[in-house]
């Protein structure tokens, strides 16, 4: 009698992780394949990528369809550009088989989100010479064309160096004009008494 003994495939995703990058960058994909003992090297393998509101747009990377790619001690590490592909969360499948072992294939949803970069215009101020104690009130327009739930902040200081966070607001939509009030101390007038402000913003994928 002869048999022979086979080791199943244990491929991993490890990176993306639920991050968002903008549309047309590259993304990296860093995964193992290993065994019942170790990583294993020499395995044939392919990422797709699918996105989820458009199953049938999916795409691969590969070791020969890539923007970038290196293998080494059993680490799989695939970057692929996502220039005209679609918005919205994807997620990736690893396949993986090698000679003398059971081939397996691993699945990671919501592995990353695509889309575009959120935007801040027309900042202004009701009024720029006034007393401490004084209500000022901050304005600025907000836009995220993917409807992403952001985390805009008010920043103010003394020295257009050090800055200081005054108030955060969960915002989304197109061209929202989002409104700060914030009375300045006495502390604001001694150690100014010129004060700068500024925004930023941040979408929930990064």
């Amino acid at each position: 009698y002869q048999f022979t003994m086979q080791s199943e495939l244990r491929p991993a995703i490890i990176h993306p992780n639920g991050e968002g990058f903008l549309q047309g960058q590259i993304v990296t994909i860093n995964g193992t394949v290993g065994d019942d003992c170790s990583l294993v090297e020499n395995a044939t393998i392919s990422y797709t990528l699918t996105p989820e509101n458009s199953p049938s747009l999916a795409f691969t990377c590969t070791p020969t369809t890539n923007n970038g790619y290196v293998e080494e001690d059993g680490w799989y590490n695939c970057s692929i550009s996502t220039v005209n592909r679609p918005k919205g969360n994807y997620t990736i499948d690893l396949s993986a088989s090698k000679s003398f072992y059971q081939s397996n294939t691993t699945t990671k949803n919501d592995a990353f989100n695509l889309g575009n970069a959120p935007s801040l215009s027309s900042p202004a101020v009701d009024h720029t010479l006034g007393g401490c104690g004084e209500e000022y009130v901050f304005t600025v327009v907000f836009s995220d064309l993917d409807f992403n739930t952001n985390n805009l902040t008010l920043w103010k200081s003394v020295n257009n160096a050090t800055w200081t966070a005054v108030e955060s607001k969960s915002v989304s939509g197109i061209s929202v004009t989002v409104e700060f009030k914030e009375k300045f101390a006495c502390s604001d007038l001694l150690s100014g008494p010129l004060n700068y402000f500024k925004f930023n913003t941040s979408a929930e994928f990064g």
